[in-house]
C-alpha cells in the first residue's frame, strides 16, 4: 500500500497543456493520507474534466514517485520548446515551466540526491536564467519575482534557489561581473546543501540537535563534495563552494576551520546568502525574521562573514527599503 511520500506534487497548469496522451498517471488528494487516480497514463487529457476538478475547489494535482522520472521527462520538452522560442521565464507560461524546473530539479538533487546531466543541465540552466535577468533584464525586481512564485514550496526547495539568487545578488553587488563567476556562484548557492540529502534525519523538524545529530548535520559539506566530485558540468569552483559554504573568517567555521584568505572567496558570499536566506524564512520552530531583523543578527555575529562583503550586502537591502 502507498502512503504519502509516494506521490509527488505537480503543476496543474503544465498538465493543463499536455497536448498528446499522458505519460503519467495523475492523482488528486482526497485527505491527508487518501490519493484517487482521476487521469491515466496513454489517455488524452479530459479537460473539461480536468476543469470540473478545479471548480470542485482541486487546486492540487499529484504523479506517483515511480512516474516522476516520466514527469520530469514532460517538464524538459517543455522547457526545450521556451528556451527555442526564447522566451523562457519572460511570458507567465514560461514562468510557469521556469517555476517547476527549479522545483523537480531542486527536488532531486536535494532532497533525493539524484545528480545526472539531465538534472545538473536543468540547474545550470536556472542558474544562467537568473544570472542573465539580473545583468540583462529584469534586476533585483526580476529575481524577486522568481522568489516570489517559489513562496508555497517546501523549505529545502526554497532555500535553495534563495540562496542561488542572494549569492548572485552579493556577488554582482561586490564588484564581481564576469557571468562565469555569477554562474559558479549562483549554481554553488543552489546546491550548497546537497549534502544533507545523505542525512538519514531531516534537521528540518528538529528545533534543536544534539551533540551526535549536530555532527551528522556538520558533516553535510563533505558529503555533498563527495556527490558532485567528477560528475558532467559541476566545475570545481562550485564544488569547492558546497564544501566550504559554512567556514568562517574567525576560523570558527566547519568542516575544515580555514581563516580569512584560506576560504574561497565565492563561498563566503554563499555563507552570507544562506544565513540570511534561513532567517528571513519561516520555519517549523519560528516565524520569519524581518530583513531589517535579520541583519541585526548578521551583523551582532562578529568573524562570522567577510566583512566586505557582508556590508555591501547590507547597504543595498537598506537602499531597498
Amino acid at each position: 500500500m502507498r502512503d504519502i511520500h509516494d506521490y509527488i506534487e505537480v503543476s496543474s497548469d503544465l498538465i493543463r497543456r499536455q497536448s498528446s496522451s499522458l505519460l503519467f498517471d495523475v492523482y488528486v488528494k482526497r485527505t491527508e493520507k487518501d490519493f484517487t487516480k482521476v487521469f491515466n497514463k496513454g489517455d488524452e487529457l479530459d479537460i473539461a474534466r480536468f476543469d470540473s476538478y478545479i471548480a470542485k475547489g482541486v487546486t492540487n494535482y499529484y504523479v506517483s514517485q515511480e512516474d516522476f522520472e516520466k514527469y520530469s521527462q514532460f517538464v524538459d520538452l517543455l522547457i526545450k520548446k521556451y528556451v527555442q522560442s526564447g522566451d523562457f521565464a519572460k511570458s507567465r507560461d514560461g514562468l510557469d515551466v521556469f517555476n517547476e524546473m527549479i522545483s523537480l530539479t531542486t527536488r532531486e538533487m536535494m532532497l533525493l540526491g539524484n545528480i545526472n546531466p539531465r538534472v545538473v543541465s536543468n540547474a545550470n540552466l536556472a542558474v544562467q536564467t537568473c544570472v542573465s535577468t539580473l545583468v540583462k533584464g529584469g534586476g533585483h525586481k526580476g529575481l524577486m519575482r522568481v522568489i516570489s512564485m517559489m513562496s508555497s514550496h517546501d523549505y529545502q526547495i526554497k532555500h535553495s534557489i534563495m540562496v542561488s539568487i542572494f549569492s548572485i545578488i552579493v556577488a554582482k553587488e561586490s564588484g564581481i561581473v564576469s557571468e562565469l563567476s555569477l554562474n559558479h556562484v549562483g549554481l554553488g548557492g543552489f546546491l550548497h546543501d546537497v549534502g544533507i540529502s545523505q542525512i538519514e534525519f531531516d534537521p528540518e523538524e528538529r528545533e534543536f540537535l544534539n551533540a551526535k545529530e549536530l555532527q551528522e548535520v556538520r558533516r553535510h559539506p563533505e558529503l555533498g563534495k563527495r556527490l558532485l566530485e567528477g560528475v558532467k558540468g559541476i566545475r570545481q569552483e562550485v564544488v569547492d563552494i558546497v564544501l566550504q559554504h559554512h567556514e568562517q573568517p574567525n576560523g570558527a567555521g566547519y568542516p575544515n576551520g580555514l581563516r580569512g584568505p584560506e576560504i574561497y572567496h565565492l563561498a563566503k558570499v554563499v555563507s552570507i546568502a544562506d544565513v540570511f536566506s534561513s532567517l528571513i524564512s519561516k520555519r517549523p520552530f519560528r516565524d520569519p525574521f524581518t530583513v531589517k531583523k535579520a541583519l541585526e543578527i548578521m551583523r551582532s555575529e562578529s568573524g562570522r562573514y567577510d566583512t566586505k562583503l557582508f556590508s555591501s550586502f547590507a547597504d543595498l537591502l537598506g537602499k531597498k527599503k
